[in-house]
């Protein structure tokens, strides 16, 4: 009888082996996917980090003044090229409309950062907004009080009459 019933376990658990063996294909291609999508989000985070320290607001300040003088030499640079005759007028006048616009354009905007920059270092900083008293002012905040039993009154269970009900029969 045992022998019977061990091997018909046996047997059923054989018959389970198929399913055994695709479920853990299945897990394998799932824990594979995961680790690929791991590596994917640890180099978009890493990417993100170093594009968020690369772009604080003095370092953005301090590139755009770097642009801005950079752009500002090459414009000086192609006009002593011209006058010393080594580019044709139009070509001159193309090229040098172009960077000295360029070079305003950055200067402006690097002038207009400094100035938000000075703004925002010198105000104080924004008050919370308290949501939820409709302009009734601050309001005392509620202090719970022990429980008191109102005196003269009962307290505890009360035997209160009950109704009388009437059976037809």
């Amino acid at each position: 009888m045992l022998l019977a019933s061990n091997r018909s376990l046996a047997e059923f658990n054989l018959e389970k082996e198929p399913q055994l063996v695709s479920g853990r294909q299945k897990l394998s291609r799932v824990h594979q996917e995961a680790a690929e999508l791991r590596v994917l989000y640890d180099e978009k985070k890493q990417r993100l980090e170093s594009l968020t320290q690369k772009n604080d607001l003095d370092t953005t300040h301090a590139l755009l003044q770097a642009a801005a003088a950079e752009i500002e030499e090459e414009s000086e640079s192609l006009a002593d090229q011209f006058l010393e005759g080594g580019m044709a007028v139009e070509d001159f006048l193309s090229q040098y409309q172009e960077k000295r616009r360029l070079a305003h354009l950055r200067r402006v905007k690097s002038e207009k950062m400094q100035e938000l920059m000075n703004r925002s270092q010198s105000a104080p900083a924004p008050q919370p907004r308290v949501y939820g008293n409709y302009g009734y002012g601050q309001g005392q905040p509620y202090q719970s009080q022990p429980y008191q039993p109102v005196p003269n009154q009962p307290h505890g269970i009360l035997r209160m009459p009950e109704p009388m009900m009437q059976y037809h029969r």
